[in-house]
C-alpha cells in the first residue's frame, strides 16, 4: 500500500501536511520493518543444548511444562534440573570405568547402557524443548505483527491523507443552465462563430450551458436555434455577463 501511494504531490506539501506525511511513512516503514523481523526471528534456528536449558531464565515455562508432562523425561528424571544431574553422573561413572584399569566388564556394560538410557531422554528432552520454544516464538510474534501491523496502517493511513491534499475543483455547479448577457466583442465573436444570420442584441441574453467555471472565467455551450448554431466559447469579463439559471429557461439567442 505504502509503495503504491504516489509520491507526485509531496513536494507541494508543507507545514502540518509534510510533518504528518513524514511521521507516518516513518511510522509505517518502521511497524513493517518490525513485523518482519519478528517472523525473521522465529525461522532463525536456536540451538538449546541441555545446559542451556537447565540453567537460562528464559526456558522457565519450557522447563516447567517438562517438568508437567513426566512423559517427556520417561517418568525417570522429576525436572530438567534433575536430567542433567542424572547425565553429568553416568557420564562420569561411565567415563571413569572405561579408563580404570582392570574394570569388570559387566559392570562396565551396565554403566555403558546407563549412560546411553540417559541421552536418549536428554535426546527427547531438547527436542520437545525445542518445539516449544518455536512454538511459544511463533504465538509471541504473530501477537507482535498485529501490533505492529495495526500501527503500519496507522502510519499508512496518515501518510496517504498528508501527501494527497484535496484538488482544488475547476468545476462549479456545472453543467449548469446560465444566461449571457454579451459585450460588444462578445457578440461580435458569437456572430462569427454561429453564422452570419446569427445577430444578437445589446439588450438580449443567450441561452447556453456551462461545462466548467474557474476564478470568474466560463466555458460554455450556446443552446442552438433556428438562427445560430452552437457555439463553444469561453466567457471572462471582457466578453460578457454569465447569470447561471435555477430551473430551465426559454431565453434564446
Amino acid at each position: 500500500m505504502l509503495a503504491g501511494s504516489q509520491l507526485s504531490d509531496l513536494g507541494a506539501l508543507s507545514g502540518t501536511r509534510l510533518a504528518i506525511a513524514i511521521l507516518g511513512g516513518a511510522v509505517a516503514l518502521g511497524g513493517i520493518a518490525f513485523g518482519i523481523r519478528c517472523f525473521v526471528d522465529v525461522l532463525t534456528p536456536e540451538t538449546i543444548t541441555l545446559t542451556t536449558l537447565a540453567e537460562r531464565a528464559e526456558y522457565d515455562d519450557i522447563r516447567k511444562t517438562i517438568a508437567a508432562n513426566r512423559e517427556v523425561l520417561w517418568g525417570t528424571f522429576e525436572t530438567v534440573e534433575d536430567l542433567r544431574e542424572g547425565w553429568t553422573s553416568a557420564n562420569e561413572a561411565f567415563q571413569s570405568a572405561r579408563s580404570a584399569v582392570g574394570h569388570d566388564l559387566e559392570d562396565l556394560k551396565r554403566l555403558a547402557a546407563q549412560f546411553e538410557d540417559v541421552k536418549r531422554i536428554t535426546q527427547s528432552a531438547l527436542v520437545f524443548a525445542g518445539y516449544e520454544n518455536v512454538r511459544r516464538r511463533f504465538l509471541r510474534a504473530v501477537q507482535h505483527t498485529f501490533w505492529f501491523g495495526l500501527l503500519a496502517c496507522i502510519g499508512i493511513g496518515s501518510f496517504a491523507w498528508a501527501a494527497h491534499p484535496a484538488k482544488p475543483v475547476d468545476q462549479e455547479r456545472a453543467p449548469l443552465r446560465v444566461s449571457l448577457q454579451l459585450s460588444a466583442e462578445g457578440r461580435a465573436l458569437m456572430r462569427a462563430k454561429g453564422g452570419a444570420g446569427c445577430v444578437v442584441g445589446d439588450r438580449d441574453l443567450v441561452a447556453a450551458i456551462a461545462i466548467t467555471q474557474r476564478d470568474g472565467v466560463w466555458q460554455i455551450v450556446t443552446i442552438p436555434t433556428t438562427a445560430c448554431e452552437p457555439v463553444l466559447m469561453t466567457i471572462g469579463a471582457s466578453l460578457g455577463e454569465v447569470r447561471p439559471q435555477l430551473a430551465p429557461s426559454s431565453v434564446a439567442g
